[in-house]
C-alpha cells in the first residue's frame, strides 16, 4: 500500500509543488500543458531561477568562487520551505544525492564552481569536495513577502553575492528558461537531451529519437517505444 493523502498531505504534491487545484474532468483539453516548466539544470525546480541567476551574475562580474564572502538569496516561501531550509531540515548539511539536489546552497555553489549542474554535480566525490563544501556554507536563503506574492505567475529571487574586498553585484531575476513565461527554445531542450543521454545512445540514436520527439503527433507511440528500447543496446 503506497503512501495516503499524496496530493493534499503533508509535503504532498499540492504544498511542495503546484498548490491546490480542482480538475474538471469534462474538458479533456491539452491545454494546460503549455503551462509546464521545463527544467535547465537538473535540481529541484525552485532553485532553477536562482542557479541561471547566479550564473549570469559570474559571467557579467568575472566572479572567482574563492573570493566570494557570501551569498545572499532572497525567494518565494515555497522555495524557501522546500530548498531554503524553511521547513525540510538544514540545506547545509548536504551529504547524498538525495540532499544536494534539493539544497539551494549546494547548487549555487555547484553552478559557481563547475559551471553546470548536471549527473557530474552528484557524484559523491563532487559532493563531498572541499570546495564546494566550504562554499556552500556561505549561502544564505531567505523568505521574503513581495516574492512570495509574485509566485507562481513568476519564480522570483534577489540575489546578491559580496566578494572578500567588499564589492558586491546584484540581481532581480523573475523567472528562468524554462518557465512558462519564457519557454526553453527547441535548441535548447535538444542540448540537454543530448548531455544526458549521450553515456546512454549513440549519436545516432539520438537524433532518431528528436527527430521522432519533433514529429509526435504524426506518428505513433509504438514508434517512439521502439526507439526508446533500443536505448539499452547502445548503453
Amino acid at each position: 500500500m503506497g503512501p495516503i493523502e499524496i496530493f493534499e498531505g503533508p509535503y504532498g504534491l499540492f504544498e511542495s509543488v503546484t498548490g491546490p487545484f480542482n480538475i474538471n474532468w469534462e474538458n479533456r483539453s491539452l491545454e494546460k500543458m503549455l503551462g509546464v516548466s521545463v527544467k535547465k539544470y537538473i535540481a529541484g525546480v525552485h532553485s532553477q531561477t536562482a542557479i541561471e541567476g547566479v550564473s549570469e551574475l559570474q559571467a557579467e562580474n568575472t566572479i572567482e568562487p574563492n573570493e566570494i564572502e557570501a551569498i545572499e538569496v532572497e525567494t518565494y516561501e515555497r522555495a524557501y520551505f522546500i530548498m531554503g531550509g524553511g521547513g525540510a531540515g538544514d540545506k547545509h548539511d548536504v551529504r547524498t544525492r538525495e540532499t544536494t539536489d534539493h539544497s539551494l546552497p549546494y547548487v549555487l555553489s555547484a553552478v559557481l564552481l563547475d559551471g553546470q549542474v548536471m549527473p557530474p554535480q552528484y557524484e559523491m566525490a563532487r559532493i563531498l569536495a572541499d570546495d564546494v563544501q566550504r562554499l556552500l556554507h556561505r549561502v544564505t536563503i531567505s523568505s521574503k513577502p513581495d516574492l512570495t506574492a509574485r509566485y507562481p505567475a513568476e519564480s522570483p529571487v534577489r540575489i546578491k553575492i559580496t566578494m572578500k574586498d567588499g564589492t558586491a553585484c546584484t540581481l532581480d531575476k523573475s523567472s528562468y528558461e524554462g518557465f512558462p513565461v519564457s519557454p526553453m527554445t527547441w535548441e535548447g531542450v535538444r542540448a540537454k537531451f543530448a548531455v544526458l543521454t549521450e553515456p546512454h545512445t549513440s549519436a545516432k540514436l539520438r537524433d532518431k529519437i528528436i527527430d521522432a520527439v519533433s514529429r509526435m503527433e504524426n506518428i505513433s507511440i509504438r514508434q517512439l517505444g521502439a526507439l526508446l528500447g533500443k536505448v539499452q543496446e547502445t548503453s
